[in-house]
């Protein structure tokens, strides 16, 4: 699952044909009435909504900060100059976790995520088996793709917006 919401999503050519793709997992629940988040995207010209910020820790996934160090080698050996700097600075601030947006619910922009560049890293990242071997998750995979290549304004979380919402419900 992890490798499909991350990269093979956008592999399937009828997502193609639409603008965004939102995930609600069936354990989530949206409460009451939300304006329409699309129509917030557009008006923001935002790229990622987001459900929350929480963090994953190495003592329970062995082999998570591995992906930092493959994130720092892959900034490096590429050249790529973080859109975000302070988020990707934060998404390793806590020792031993890397920072995540919880993915049971979350909306992304398909031409953002189709951008050659991007599509660059989510294969660089799917090479490594880090997903199968360490089970790096979208959620933490997410994260850092957005601090990499989107733009603080570009990324929205509900709770900035404070949309009800419950998972599990």
């Amino acid at each position: 699952m992890c490798r499909f919401w991350f990269k093979l999503i956008m592999d399937i050519p009828l997502v193609l044909e639409y603008k965004y793709v939102m995930r609600l997992d069936d354990d989530s629940k949206i409460i009451g009435a939300w304006d329409n988040i699309f129509d917030l995207m557009g008006k923001r010209n935002a790229v990622y909504f987001g459900n929350v910020e929480e963090a994953d820790s190495e003592n329970g996934l062995p082999g998570l900060m591995k992906l930092k160090t493959f994130t720092i080698n892959y900034t490096e050996s590429y050249q790529v100059i973080p859109k975000n700097p302070k988020r990707l600075i934060r998404a390793f601030d806590i020792p031993n976790h890397i920072r995540l947006y919880n993915t049971n619910f979350d909306v992304i922009k398909v031409d953002f995520f189709r951008r050659s560049e991007i599509r660059h890293w989510t294969d660089a990242v799917d090479a490594t088996h880090g997903i199968f071997k360490y089970r790096w998750g979208d959620h933490v995979l997410r994260y850092l793709t957005t601090a990499l290549f989107a733009t603080p304004v570009e990324v929205l979380l509900r709770t900035d917006f404070n949309l009800p919402y419950c998972h599990p419900c």
